[in-house]
């Protein structure tokens, strides 16, 4: 508790006058000392009030939070699936598509292995037919006239 200070009744300044002067205002301090010991005790109490009050509504508002998270809880669990589910079948079709482009690639190696094949046999036809016919006759003068 924190008292007022007074001037010591032993000092070499205090007289007779100064003492009888102090002896009257004793009173006065202790109702002074009184009046700051209920203050303090008021905003103590305040204090102590509104630490509890914000504790209370802390509670409160992690309570709510908590009620809310749970309300949610349902709808959060179902997306999470679904995008479970989606990933599975993104996976799926994934893999069916590269199973198509590997078919598809594989289906082109052949065609142009076939069409390659086809060509040099085609060739080769030609240079055996060009081998066994006669030379080209010179054109009759009738023709050679209009040329």
């Amino acid at each position: 508790m924190l008292r007022h200070r007074t001037r010591d009744a032993s000092s070499p300044s205090a007289g007779p006058e100064s003492t009888a002067r102090g002896s009257y205002l004793m009173p006065i301090m202790t109702v002074l000392d009184e009046i700051h010991d209920i203050i303090k005790k008021n905003v103590h109490t305040r204090f102590e009030r509104l630490t509890n009050e914000a504790v209370e509504l802390r509670g409160q508002i992690l309570a709510q939070a908590q009620a809310d998270m749970n309300e949610l809880l349902d709808e959060y669990i179902t997306a999470f699936n679904n995008l479970v589910n989606l990933e599975a079948k993104y996976g799926a079709f994934s893999k069916r598509r590269i199973a198509a482009i590997t078919k598809a690639r594989s289906v082109n190696a052949q065609s142009l292995a076939s069409l390659h094949a086809q060509i040099q046999t085609h060739d080769r036809a030609v240079q055996v037919y060009a081998r066994h016919t006669f030379a080209v006759r010179p054109l009759p003068g009738a023709v050679r006239r209009w040329l």
